[in-house]
């Protein structure tokens, strides 16, 4: 049976939804996780296919095969990859920074946004407790995923500054956030399953451009938010990825700009 990783964050819910409530019939096990234990559990074989951090299929891209064009990209504010700061970013040169331990392209975006773009070094440290804490203090920190929808929500009057729309403004590319990939041995080894597989995810996909309603019932469910703000939230993502995201992804694999 093919084992199959999905970060476990509701963006991911319109490639996944159907297929994780078996809706879309599969032959498949699942594990469900942040960014980087997913990346983690693929890159040392425990999946077959996973939805991995673009970052980390960027990484290891001669190990890995993109299983299909879905993914997640975006191309203007998305919500959910926030720094929270209470400084402009030219004023955070050598200031502390915190950074999530569960994240993997967003704290590269960021990185890499900090030194080719803004100019400024930062003192990068991880947290791994949740990020609500990090209000009570003075320090910038990036939050992603469903924490960060849910405080983005919340906290509607802390400065924040999206991401997403900072490295399309800088930039002008398209960010691609998450890919579909499987490994090279596994394509080799389980080439039908993993086929086969890909069909399940296209189904899957079209499930949910036919059910939004659905899929945004159960993301309220699970993070409290708003359906208002849900929909909108999922009408921004772009799921089917197009030479401009691939050209984005081509862009943040360089090491300069």
């Amino acid at each position: 049976m093919l084992r199959v990783g999905v970060i476990d964050y509701v963006n991911m819910s319109p490639l996944f939804h159907a297929l994780r409530t078996n809706i879309i019939s599969h032959n498949a096990t699942f594990s469900f996780g942040a960014p980087e234990e997913i990346n983690r559990q693929f890159l040392k074989k425990e999946l077959d296919v996973a939805s991995i951090s673009a970052a980390h299929f960027l990484d290891h891209r001669l190990e890995y095969v993109l299983l299909s064009d879905l993914g997640l990209a975006a191309t203007q504010e998305v919500m959910s990859i926030r720094l929270f700061s209470k400084k402009k970013p030219n004023e955070l040169d050598g200031a502390t920074l915190f950074l999530p331990t569960h994240s993997a392209s967003s704290v590269t975006i960021l990185k890499k946004i900090c030194k080719h773009f803004w100019k400024i070094n930062p003192v990068f440290c991880p947290y791994s407790e949740p990020a609500e804490a990090l209000f009570s203090q003075d320090h910038p920190f990036l939050v992603i995923g469903d924490e960060c929808l849910i405080l983005y929500e919340k906290h509607p009057e802390y400065p924040s500054l999206d991401l997403a729309q900072a490295w399309h403004s800088l930039t002008d590319k398209a960010l691609c956030l998450a890919v579909i990939a499987t490994r090279n041995d596994a394509f080799i080894s389980k080439r039908h399953e993993v086929i086969e597989f890909q069909k399940c995810v296209e189904n899957s996909f079209l499930w949910a451009q036919n059910n939004m309603p659905e899929i945004i019932k159960c993301a309220a469910l699970k993070t409290g938010c708003t359906p208002s703000l849900l929909e909108k939230y999922y009408s921004i993502f772009e799921y089917q990825l197009t030479p401009k995201h691939f050209h984005g992804l081509n862009y943040l694999a360089q090491s300069s700009f």
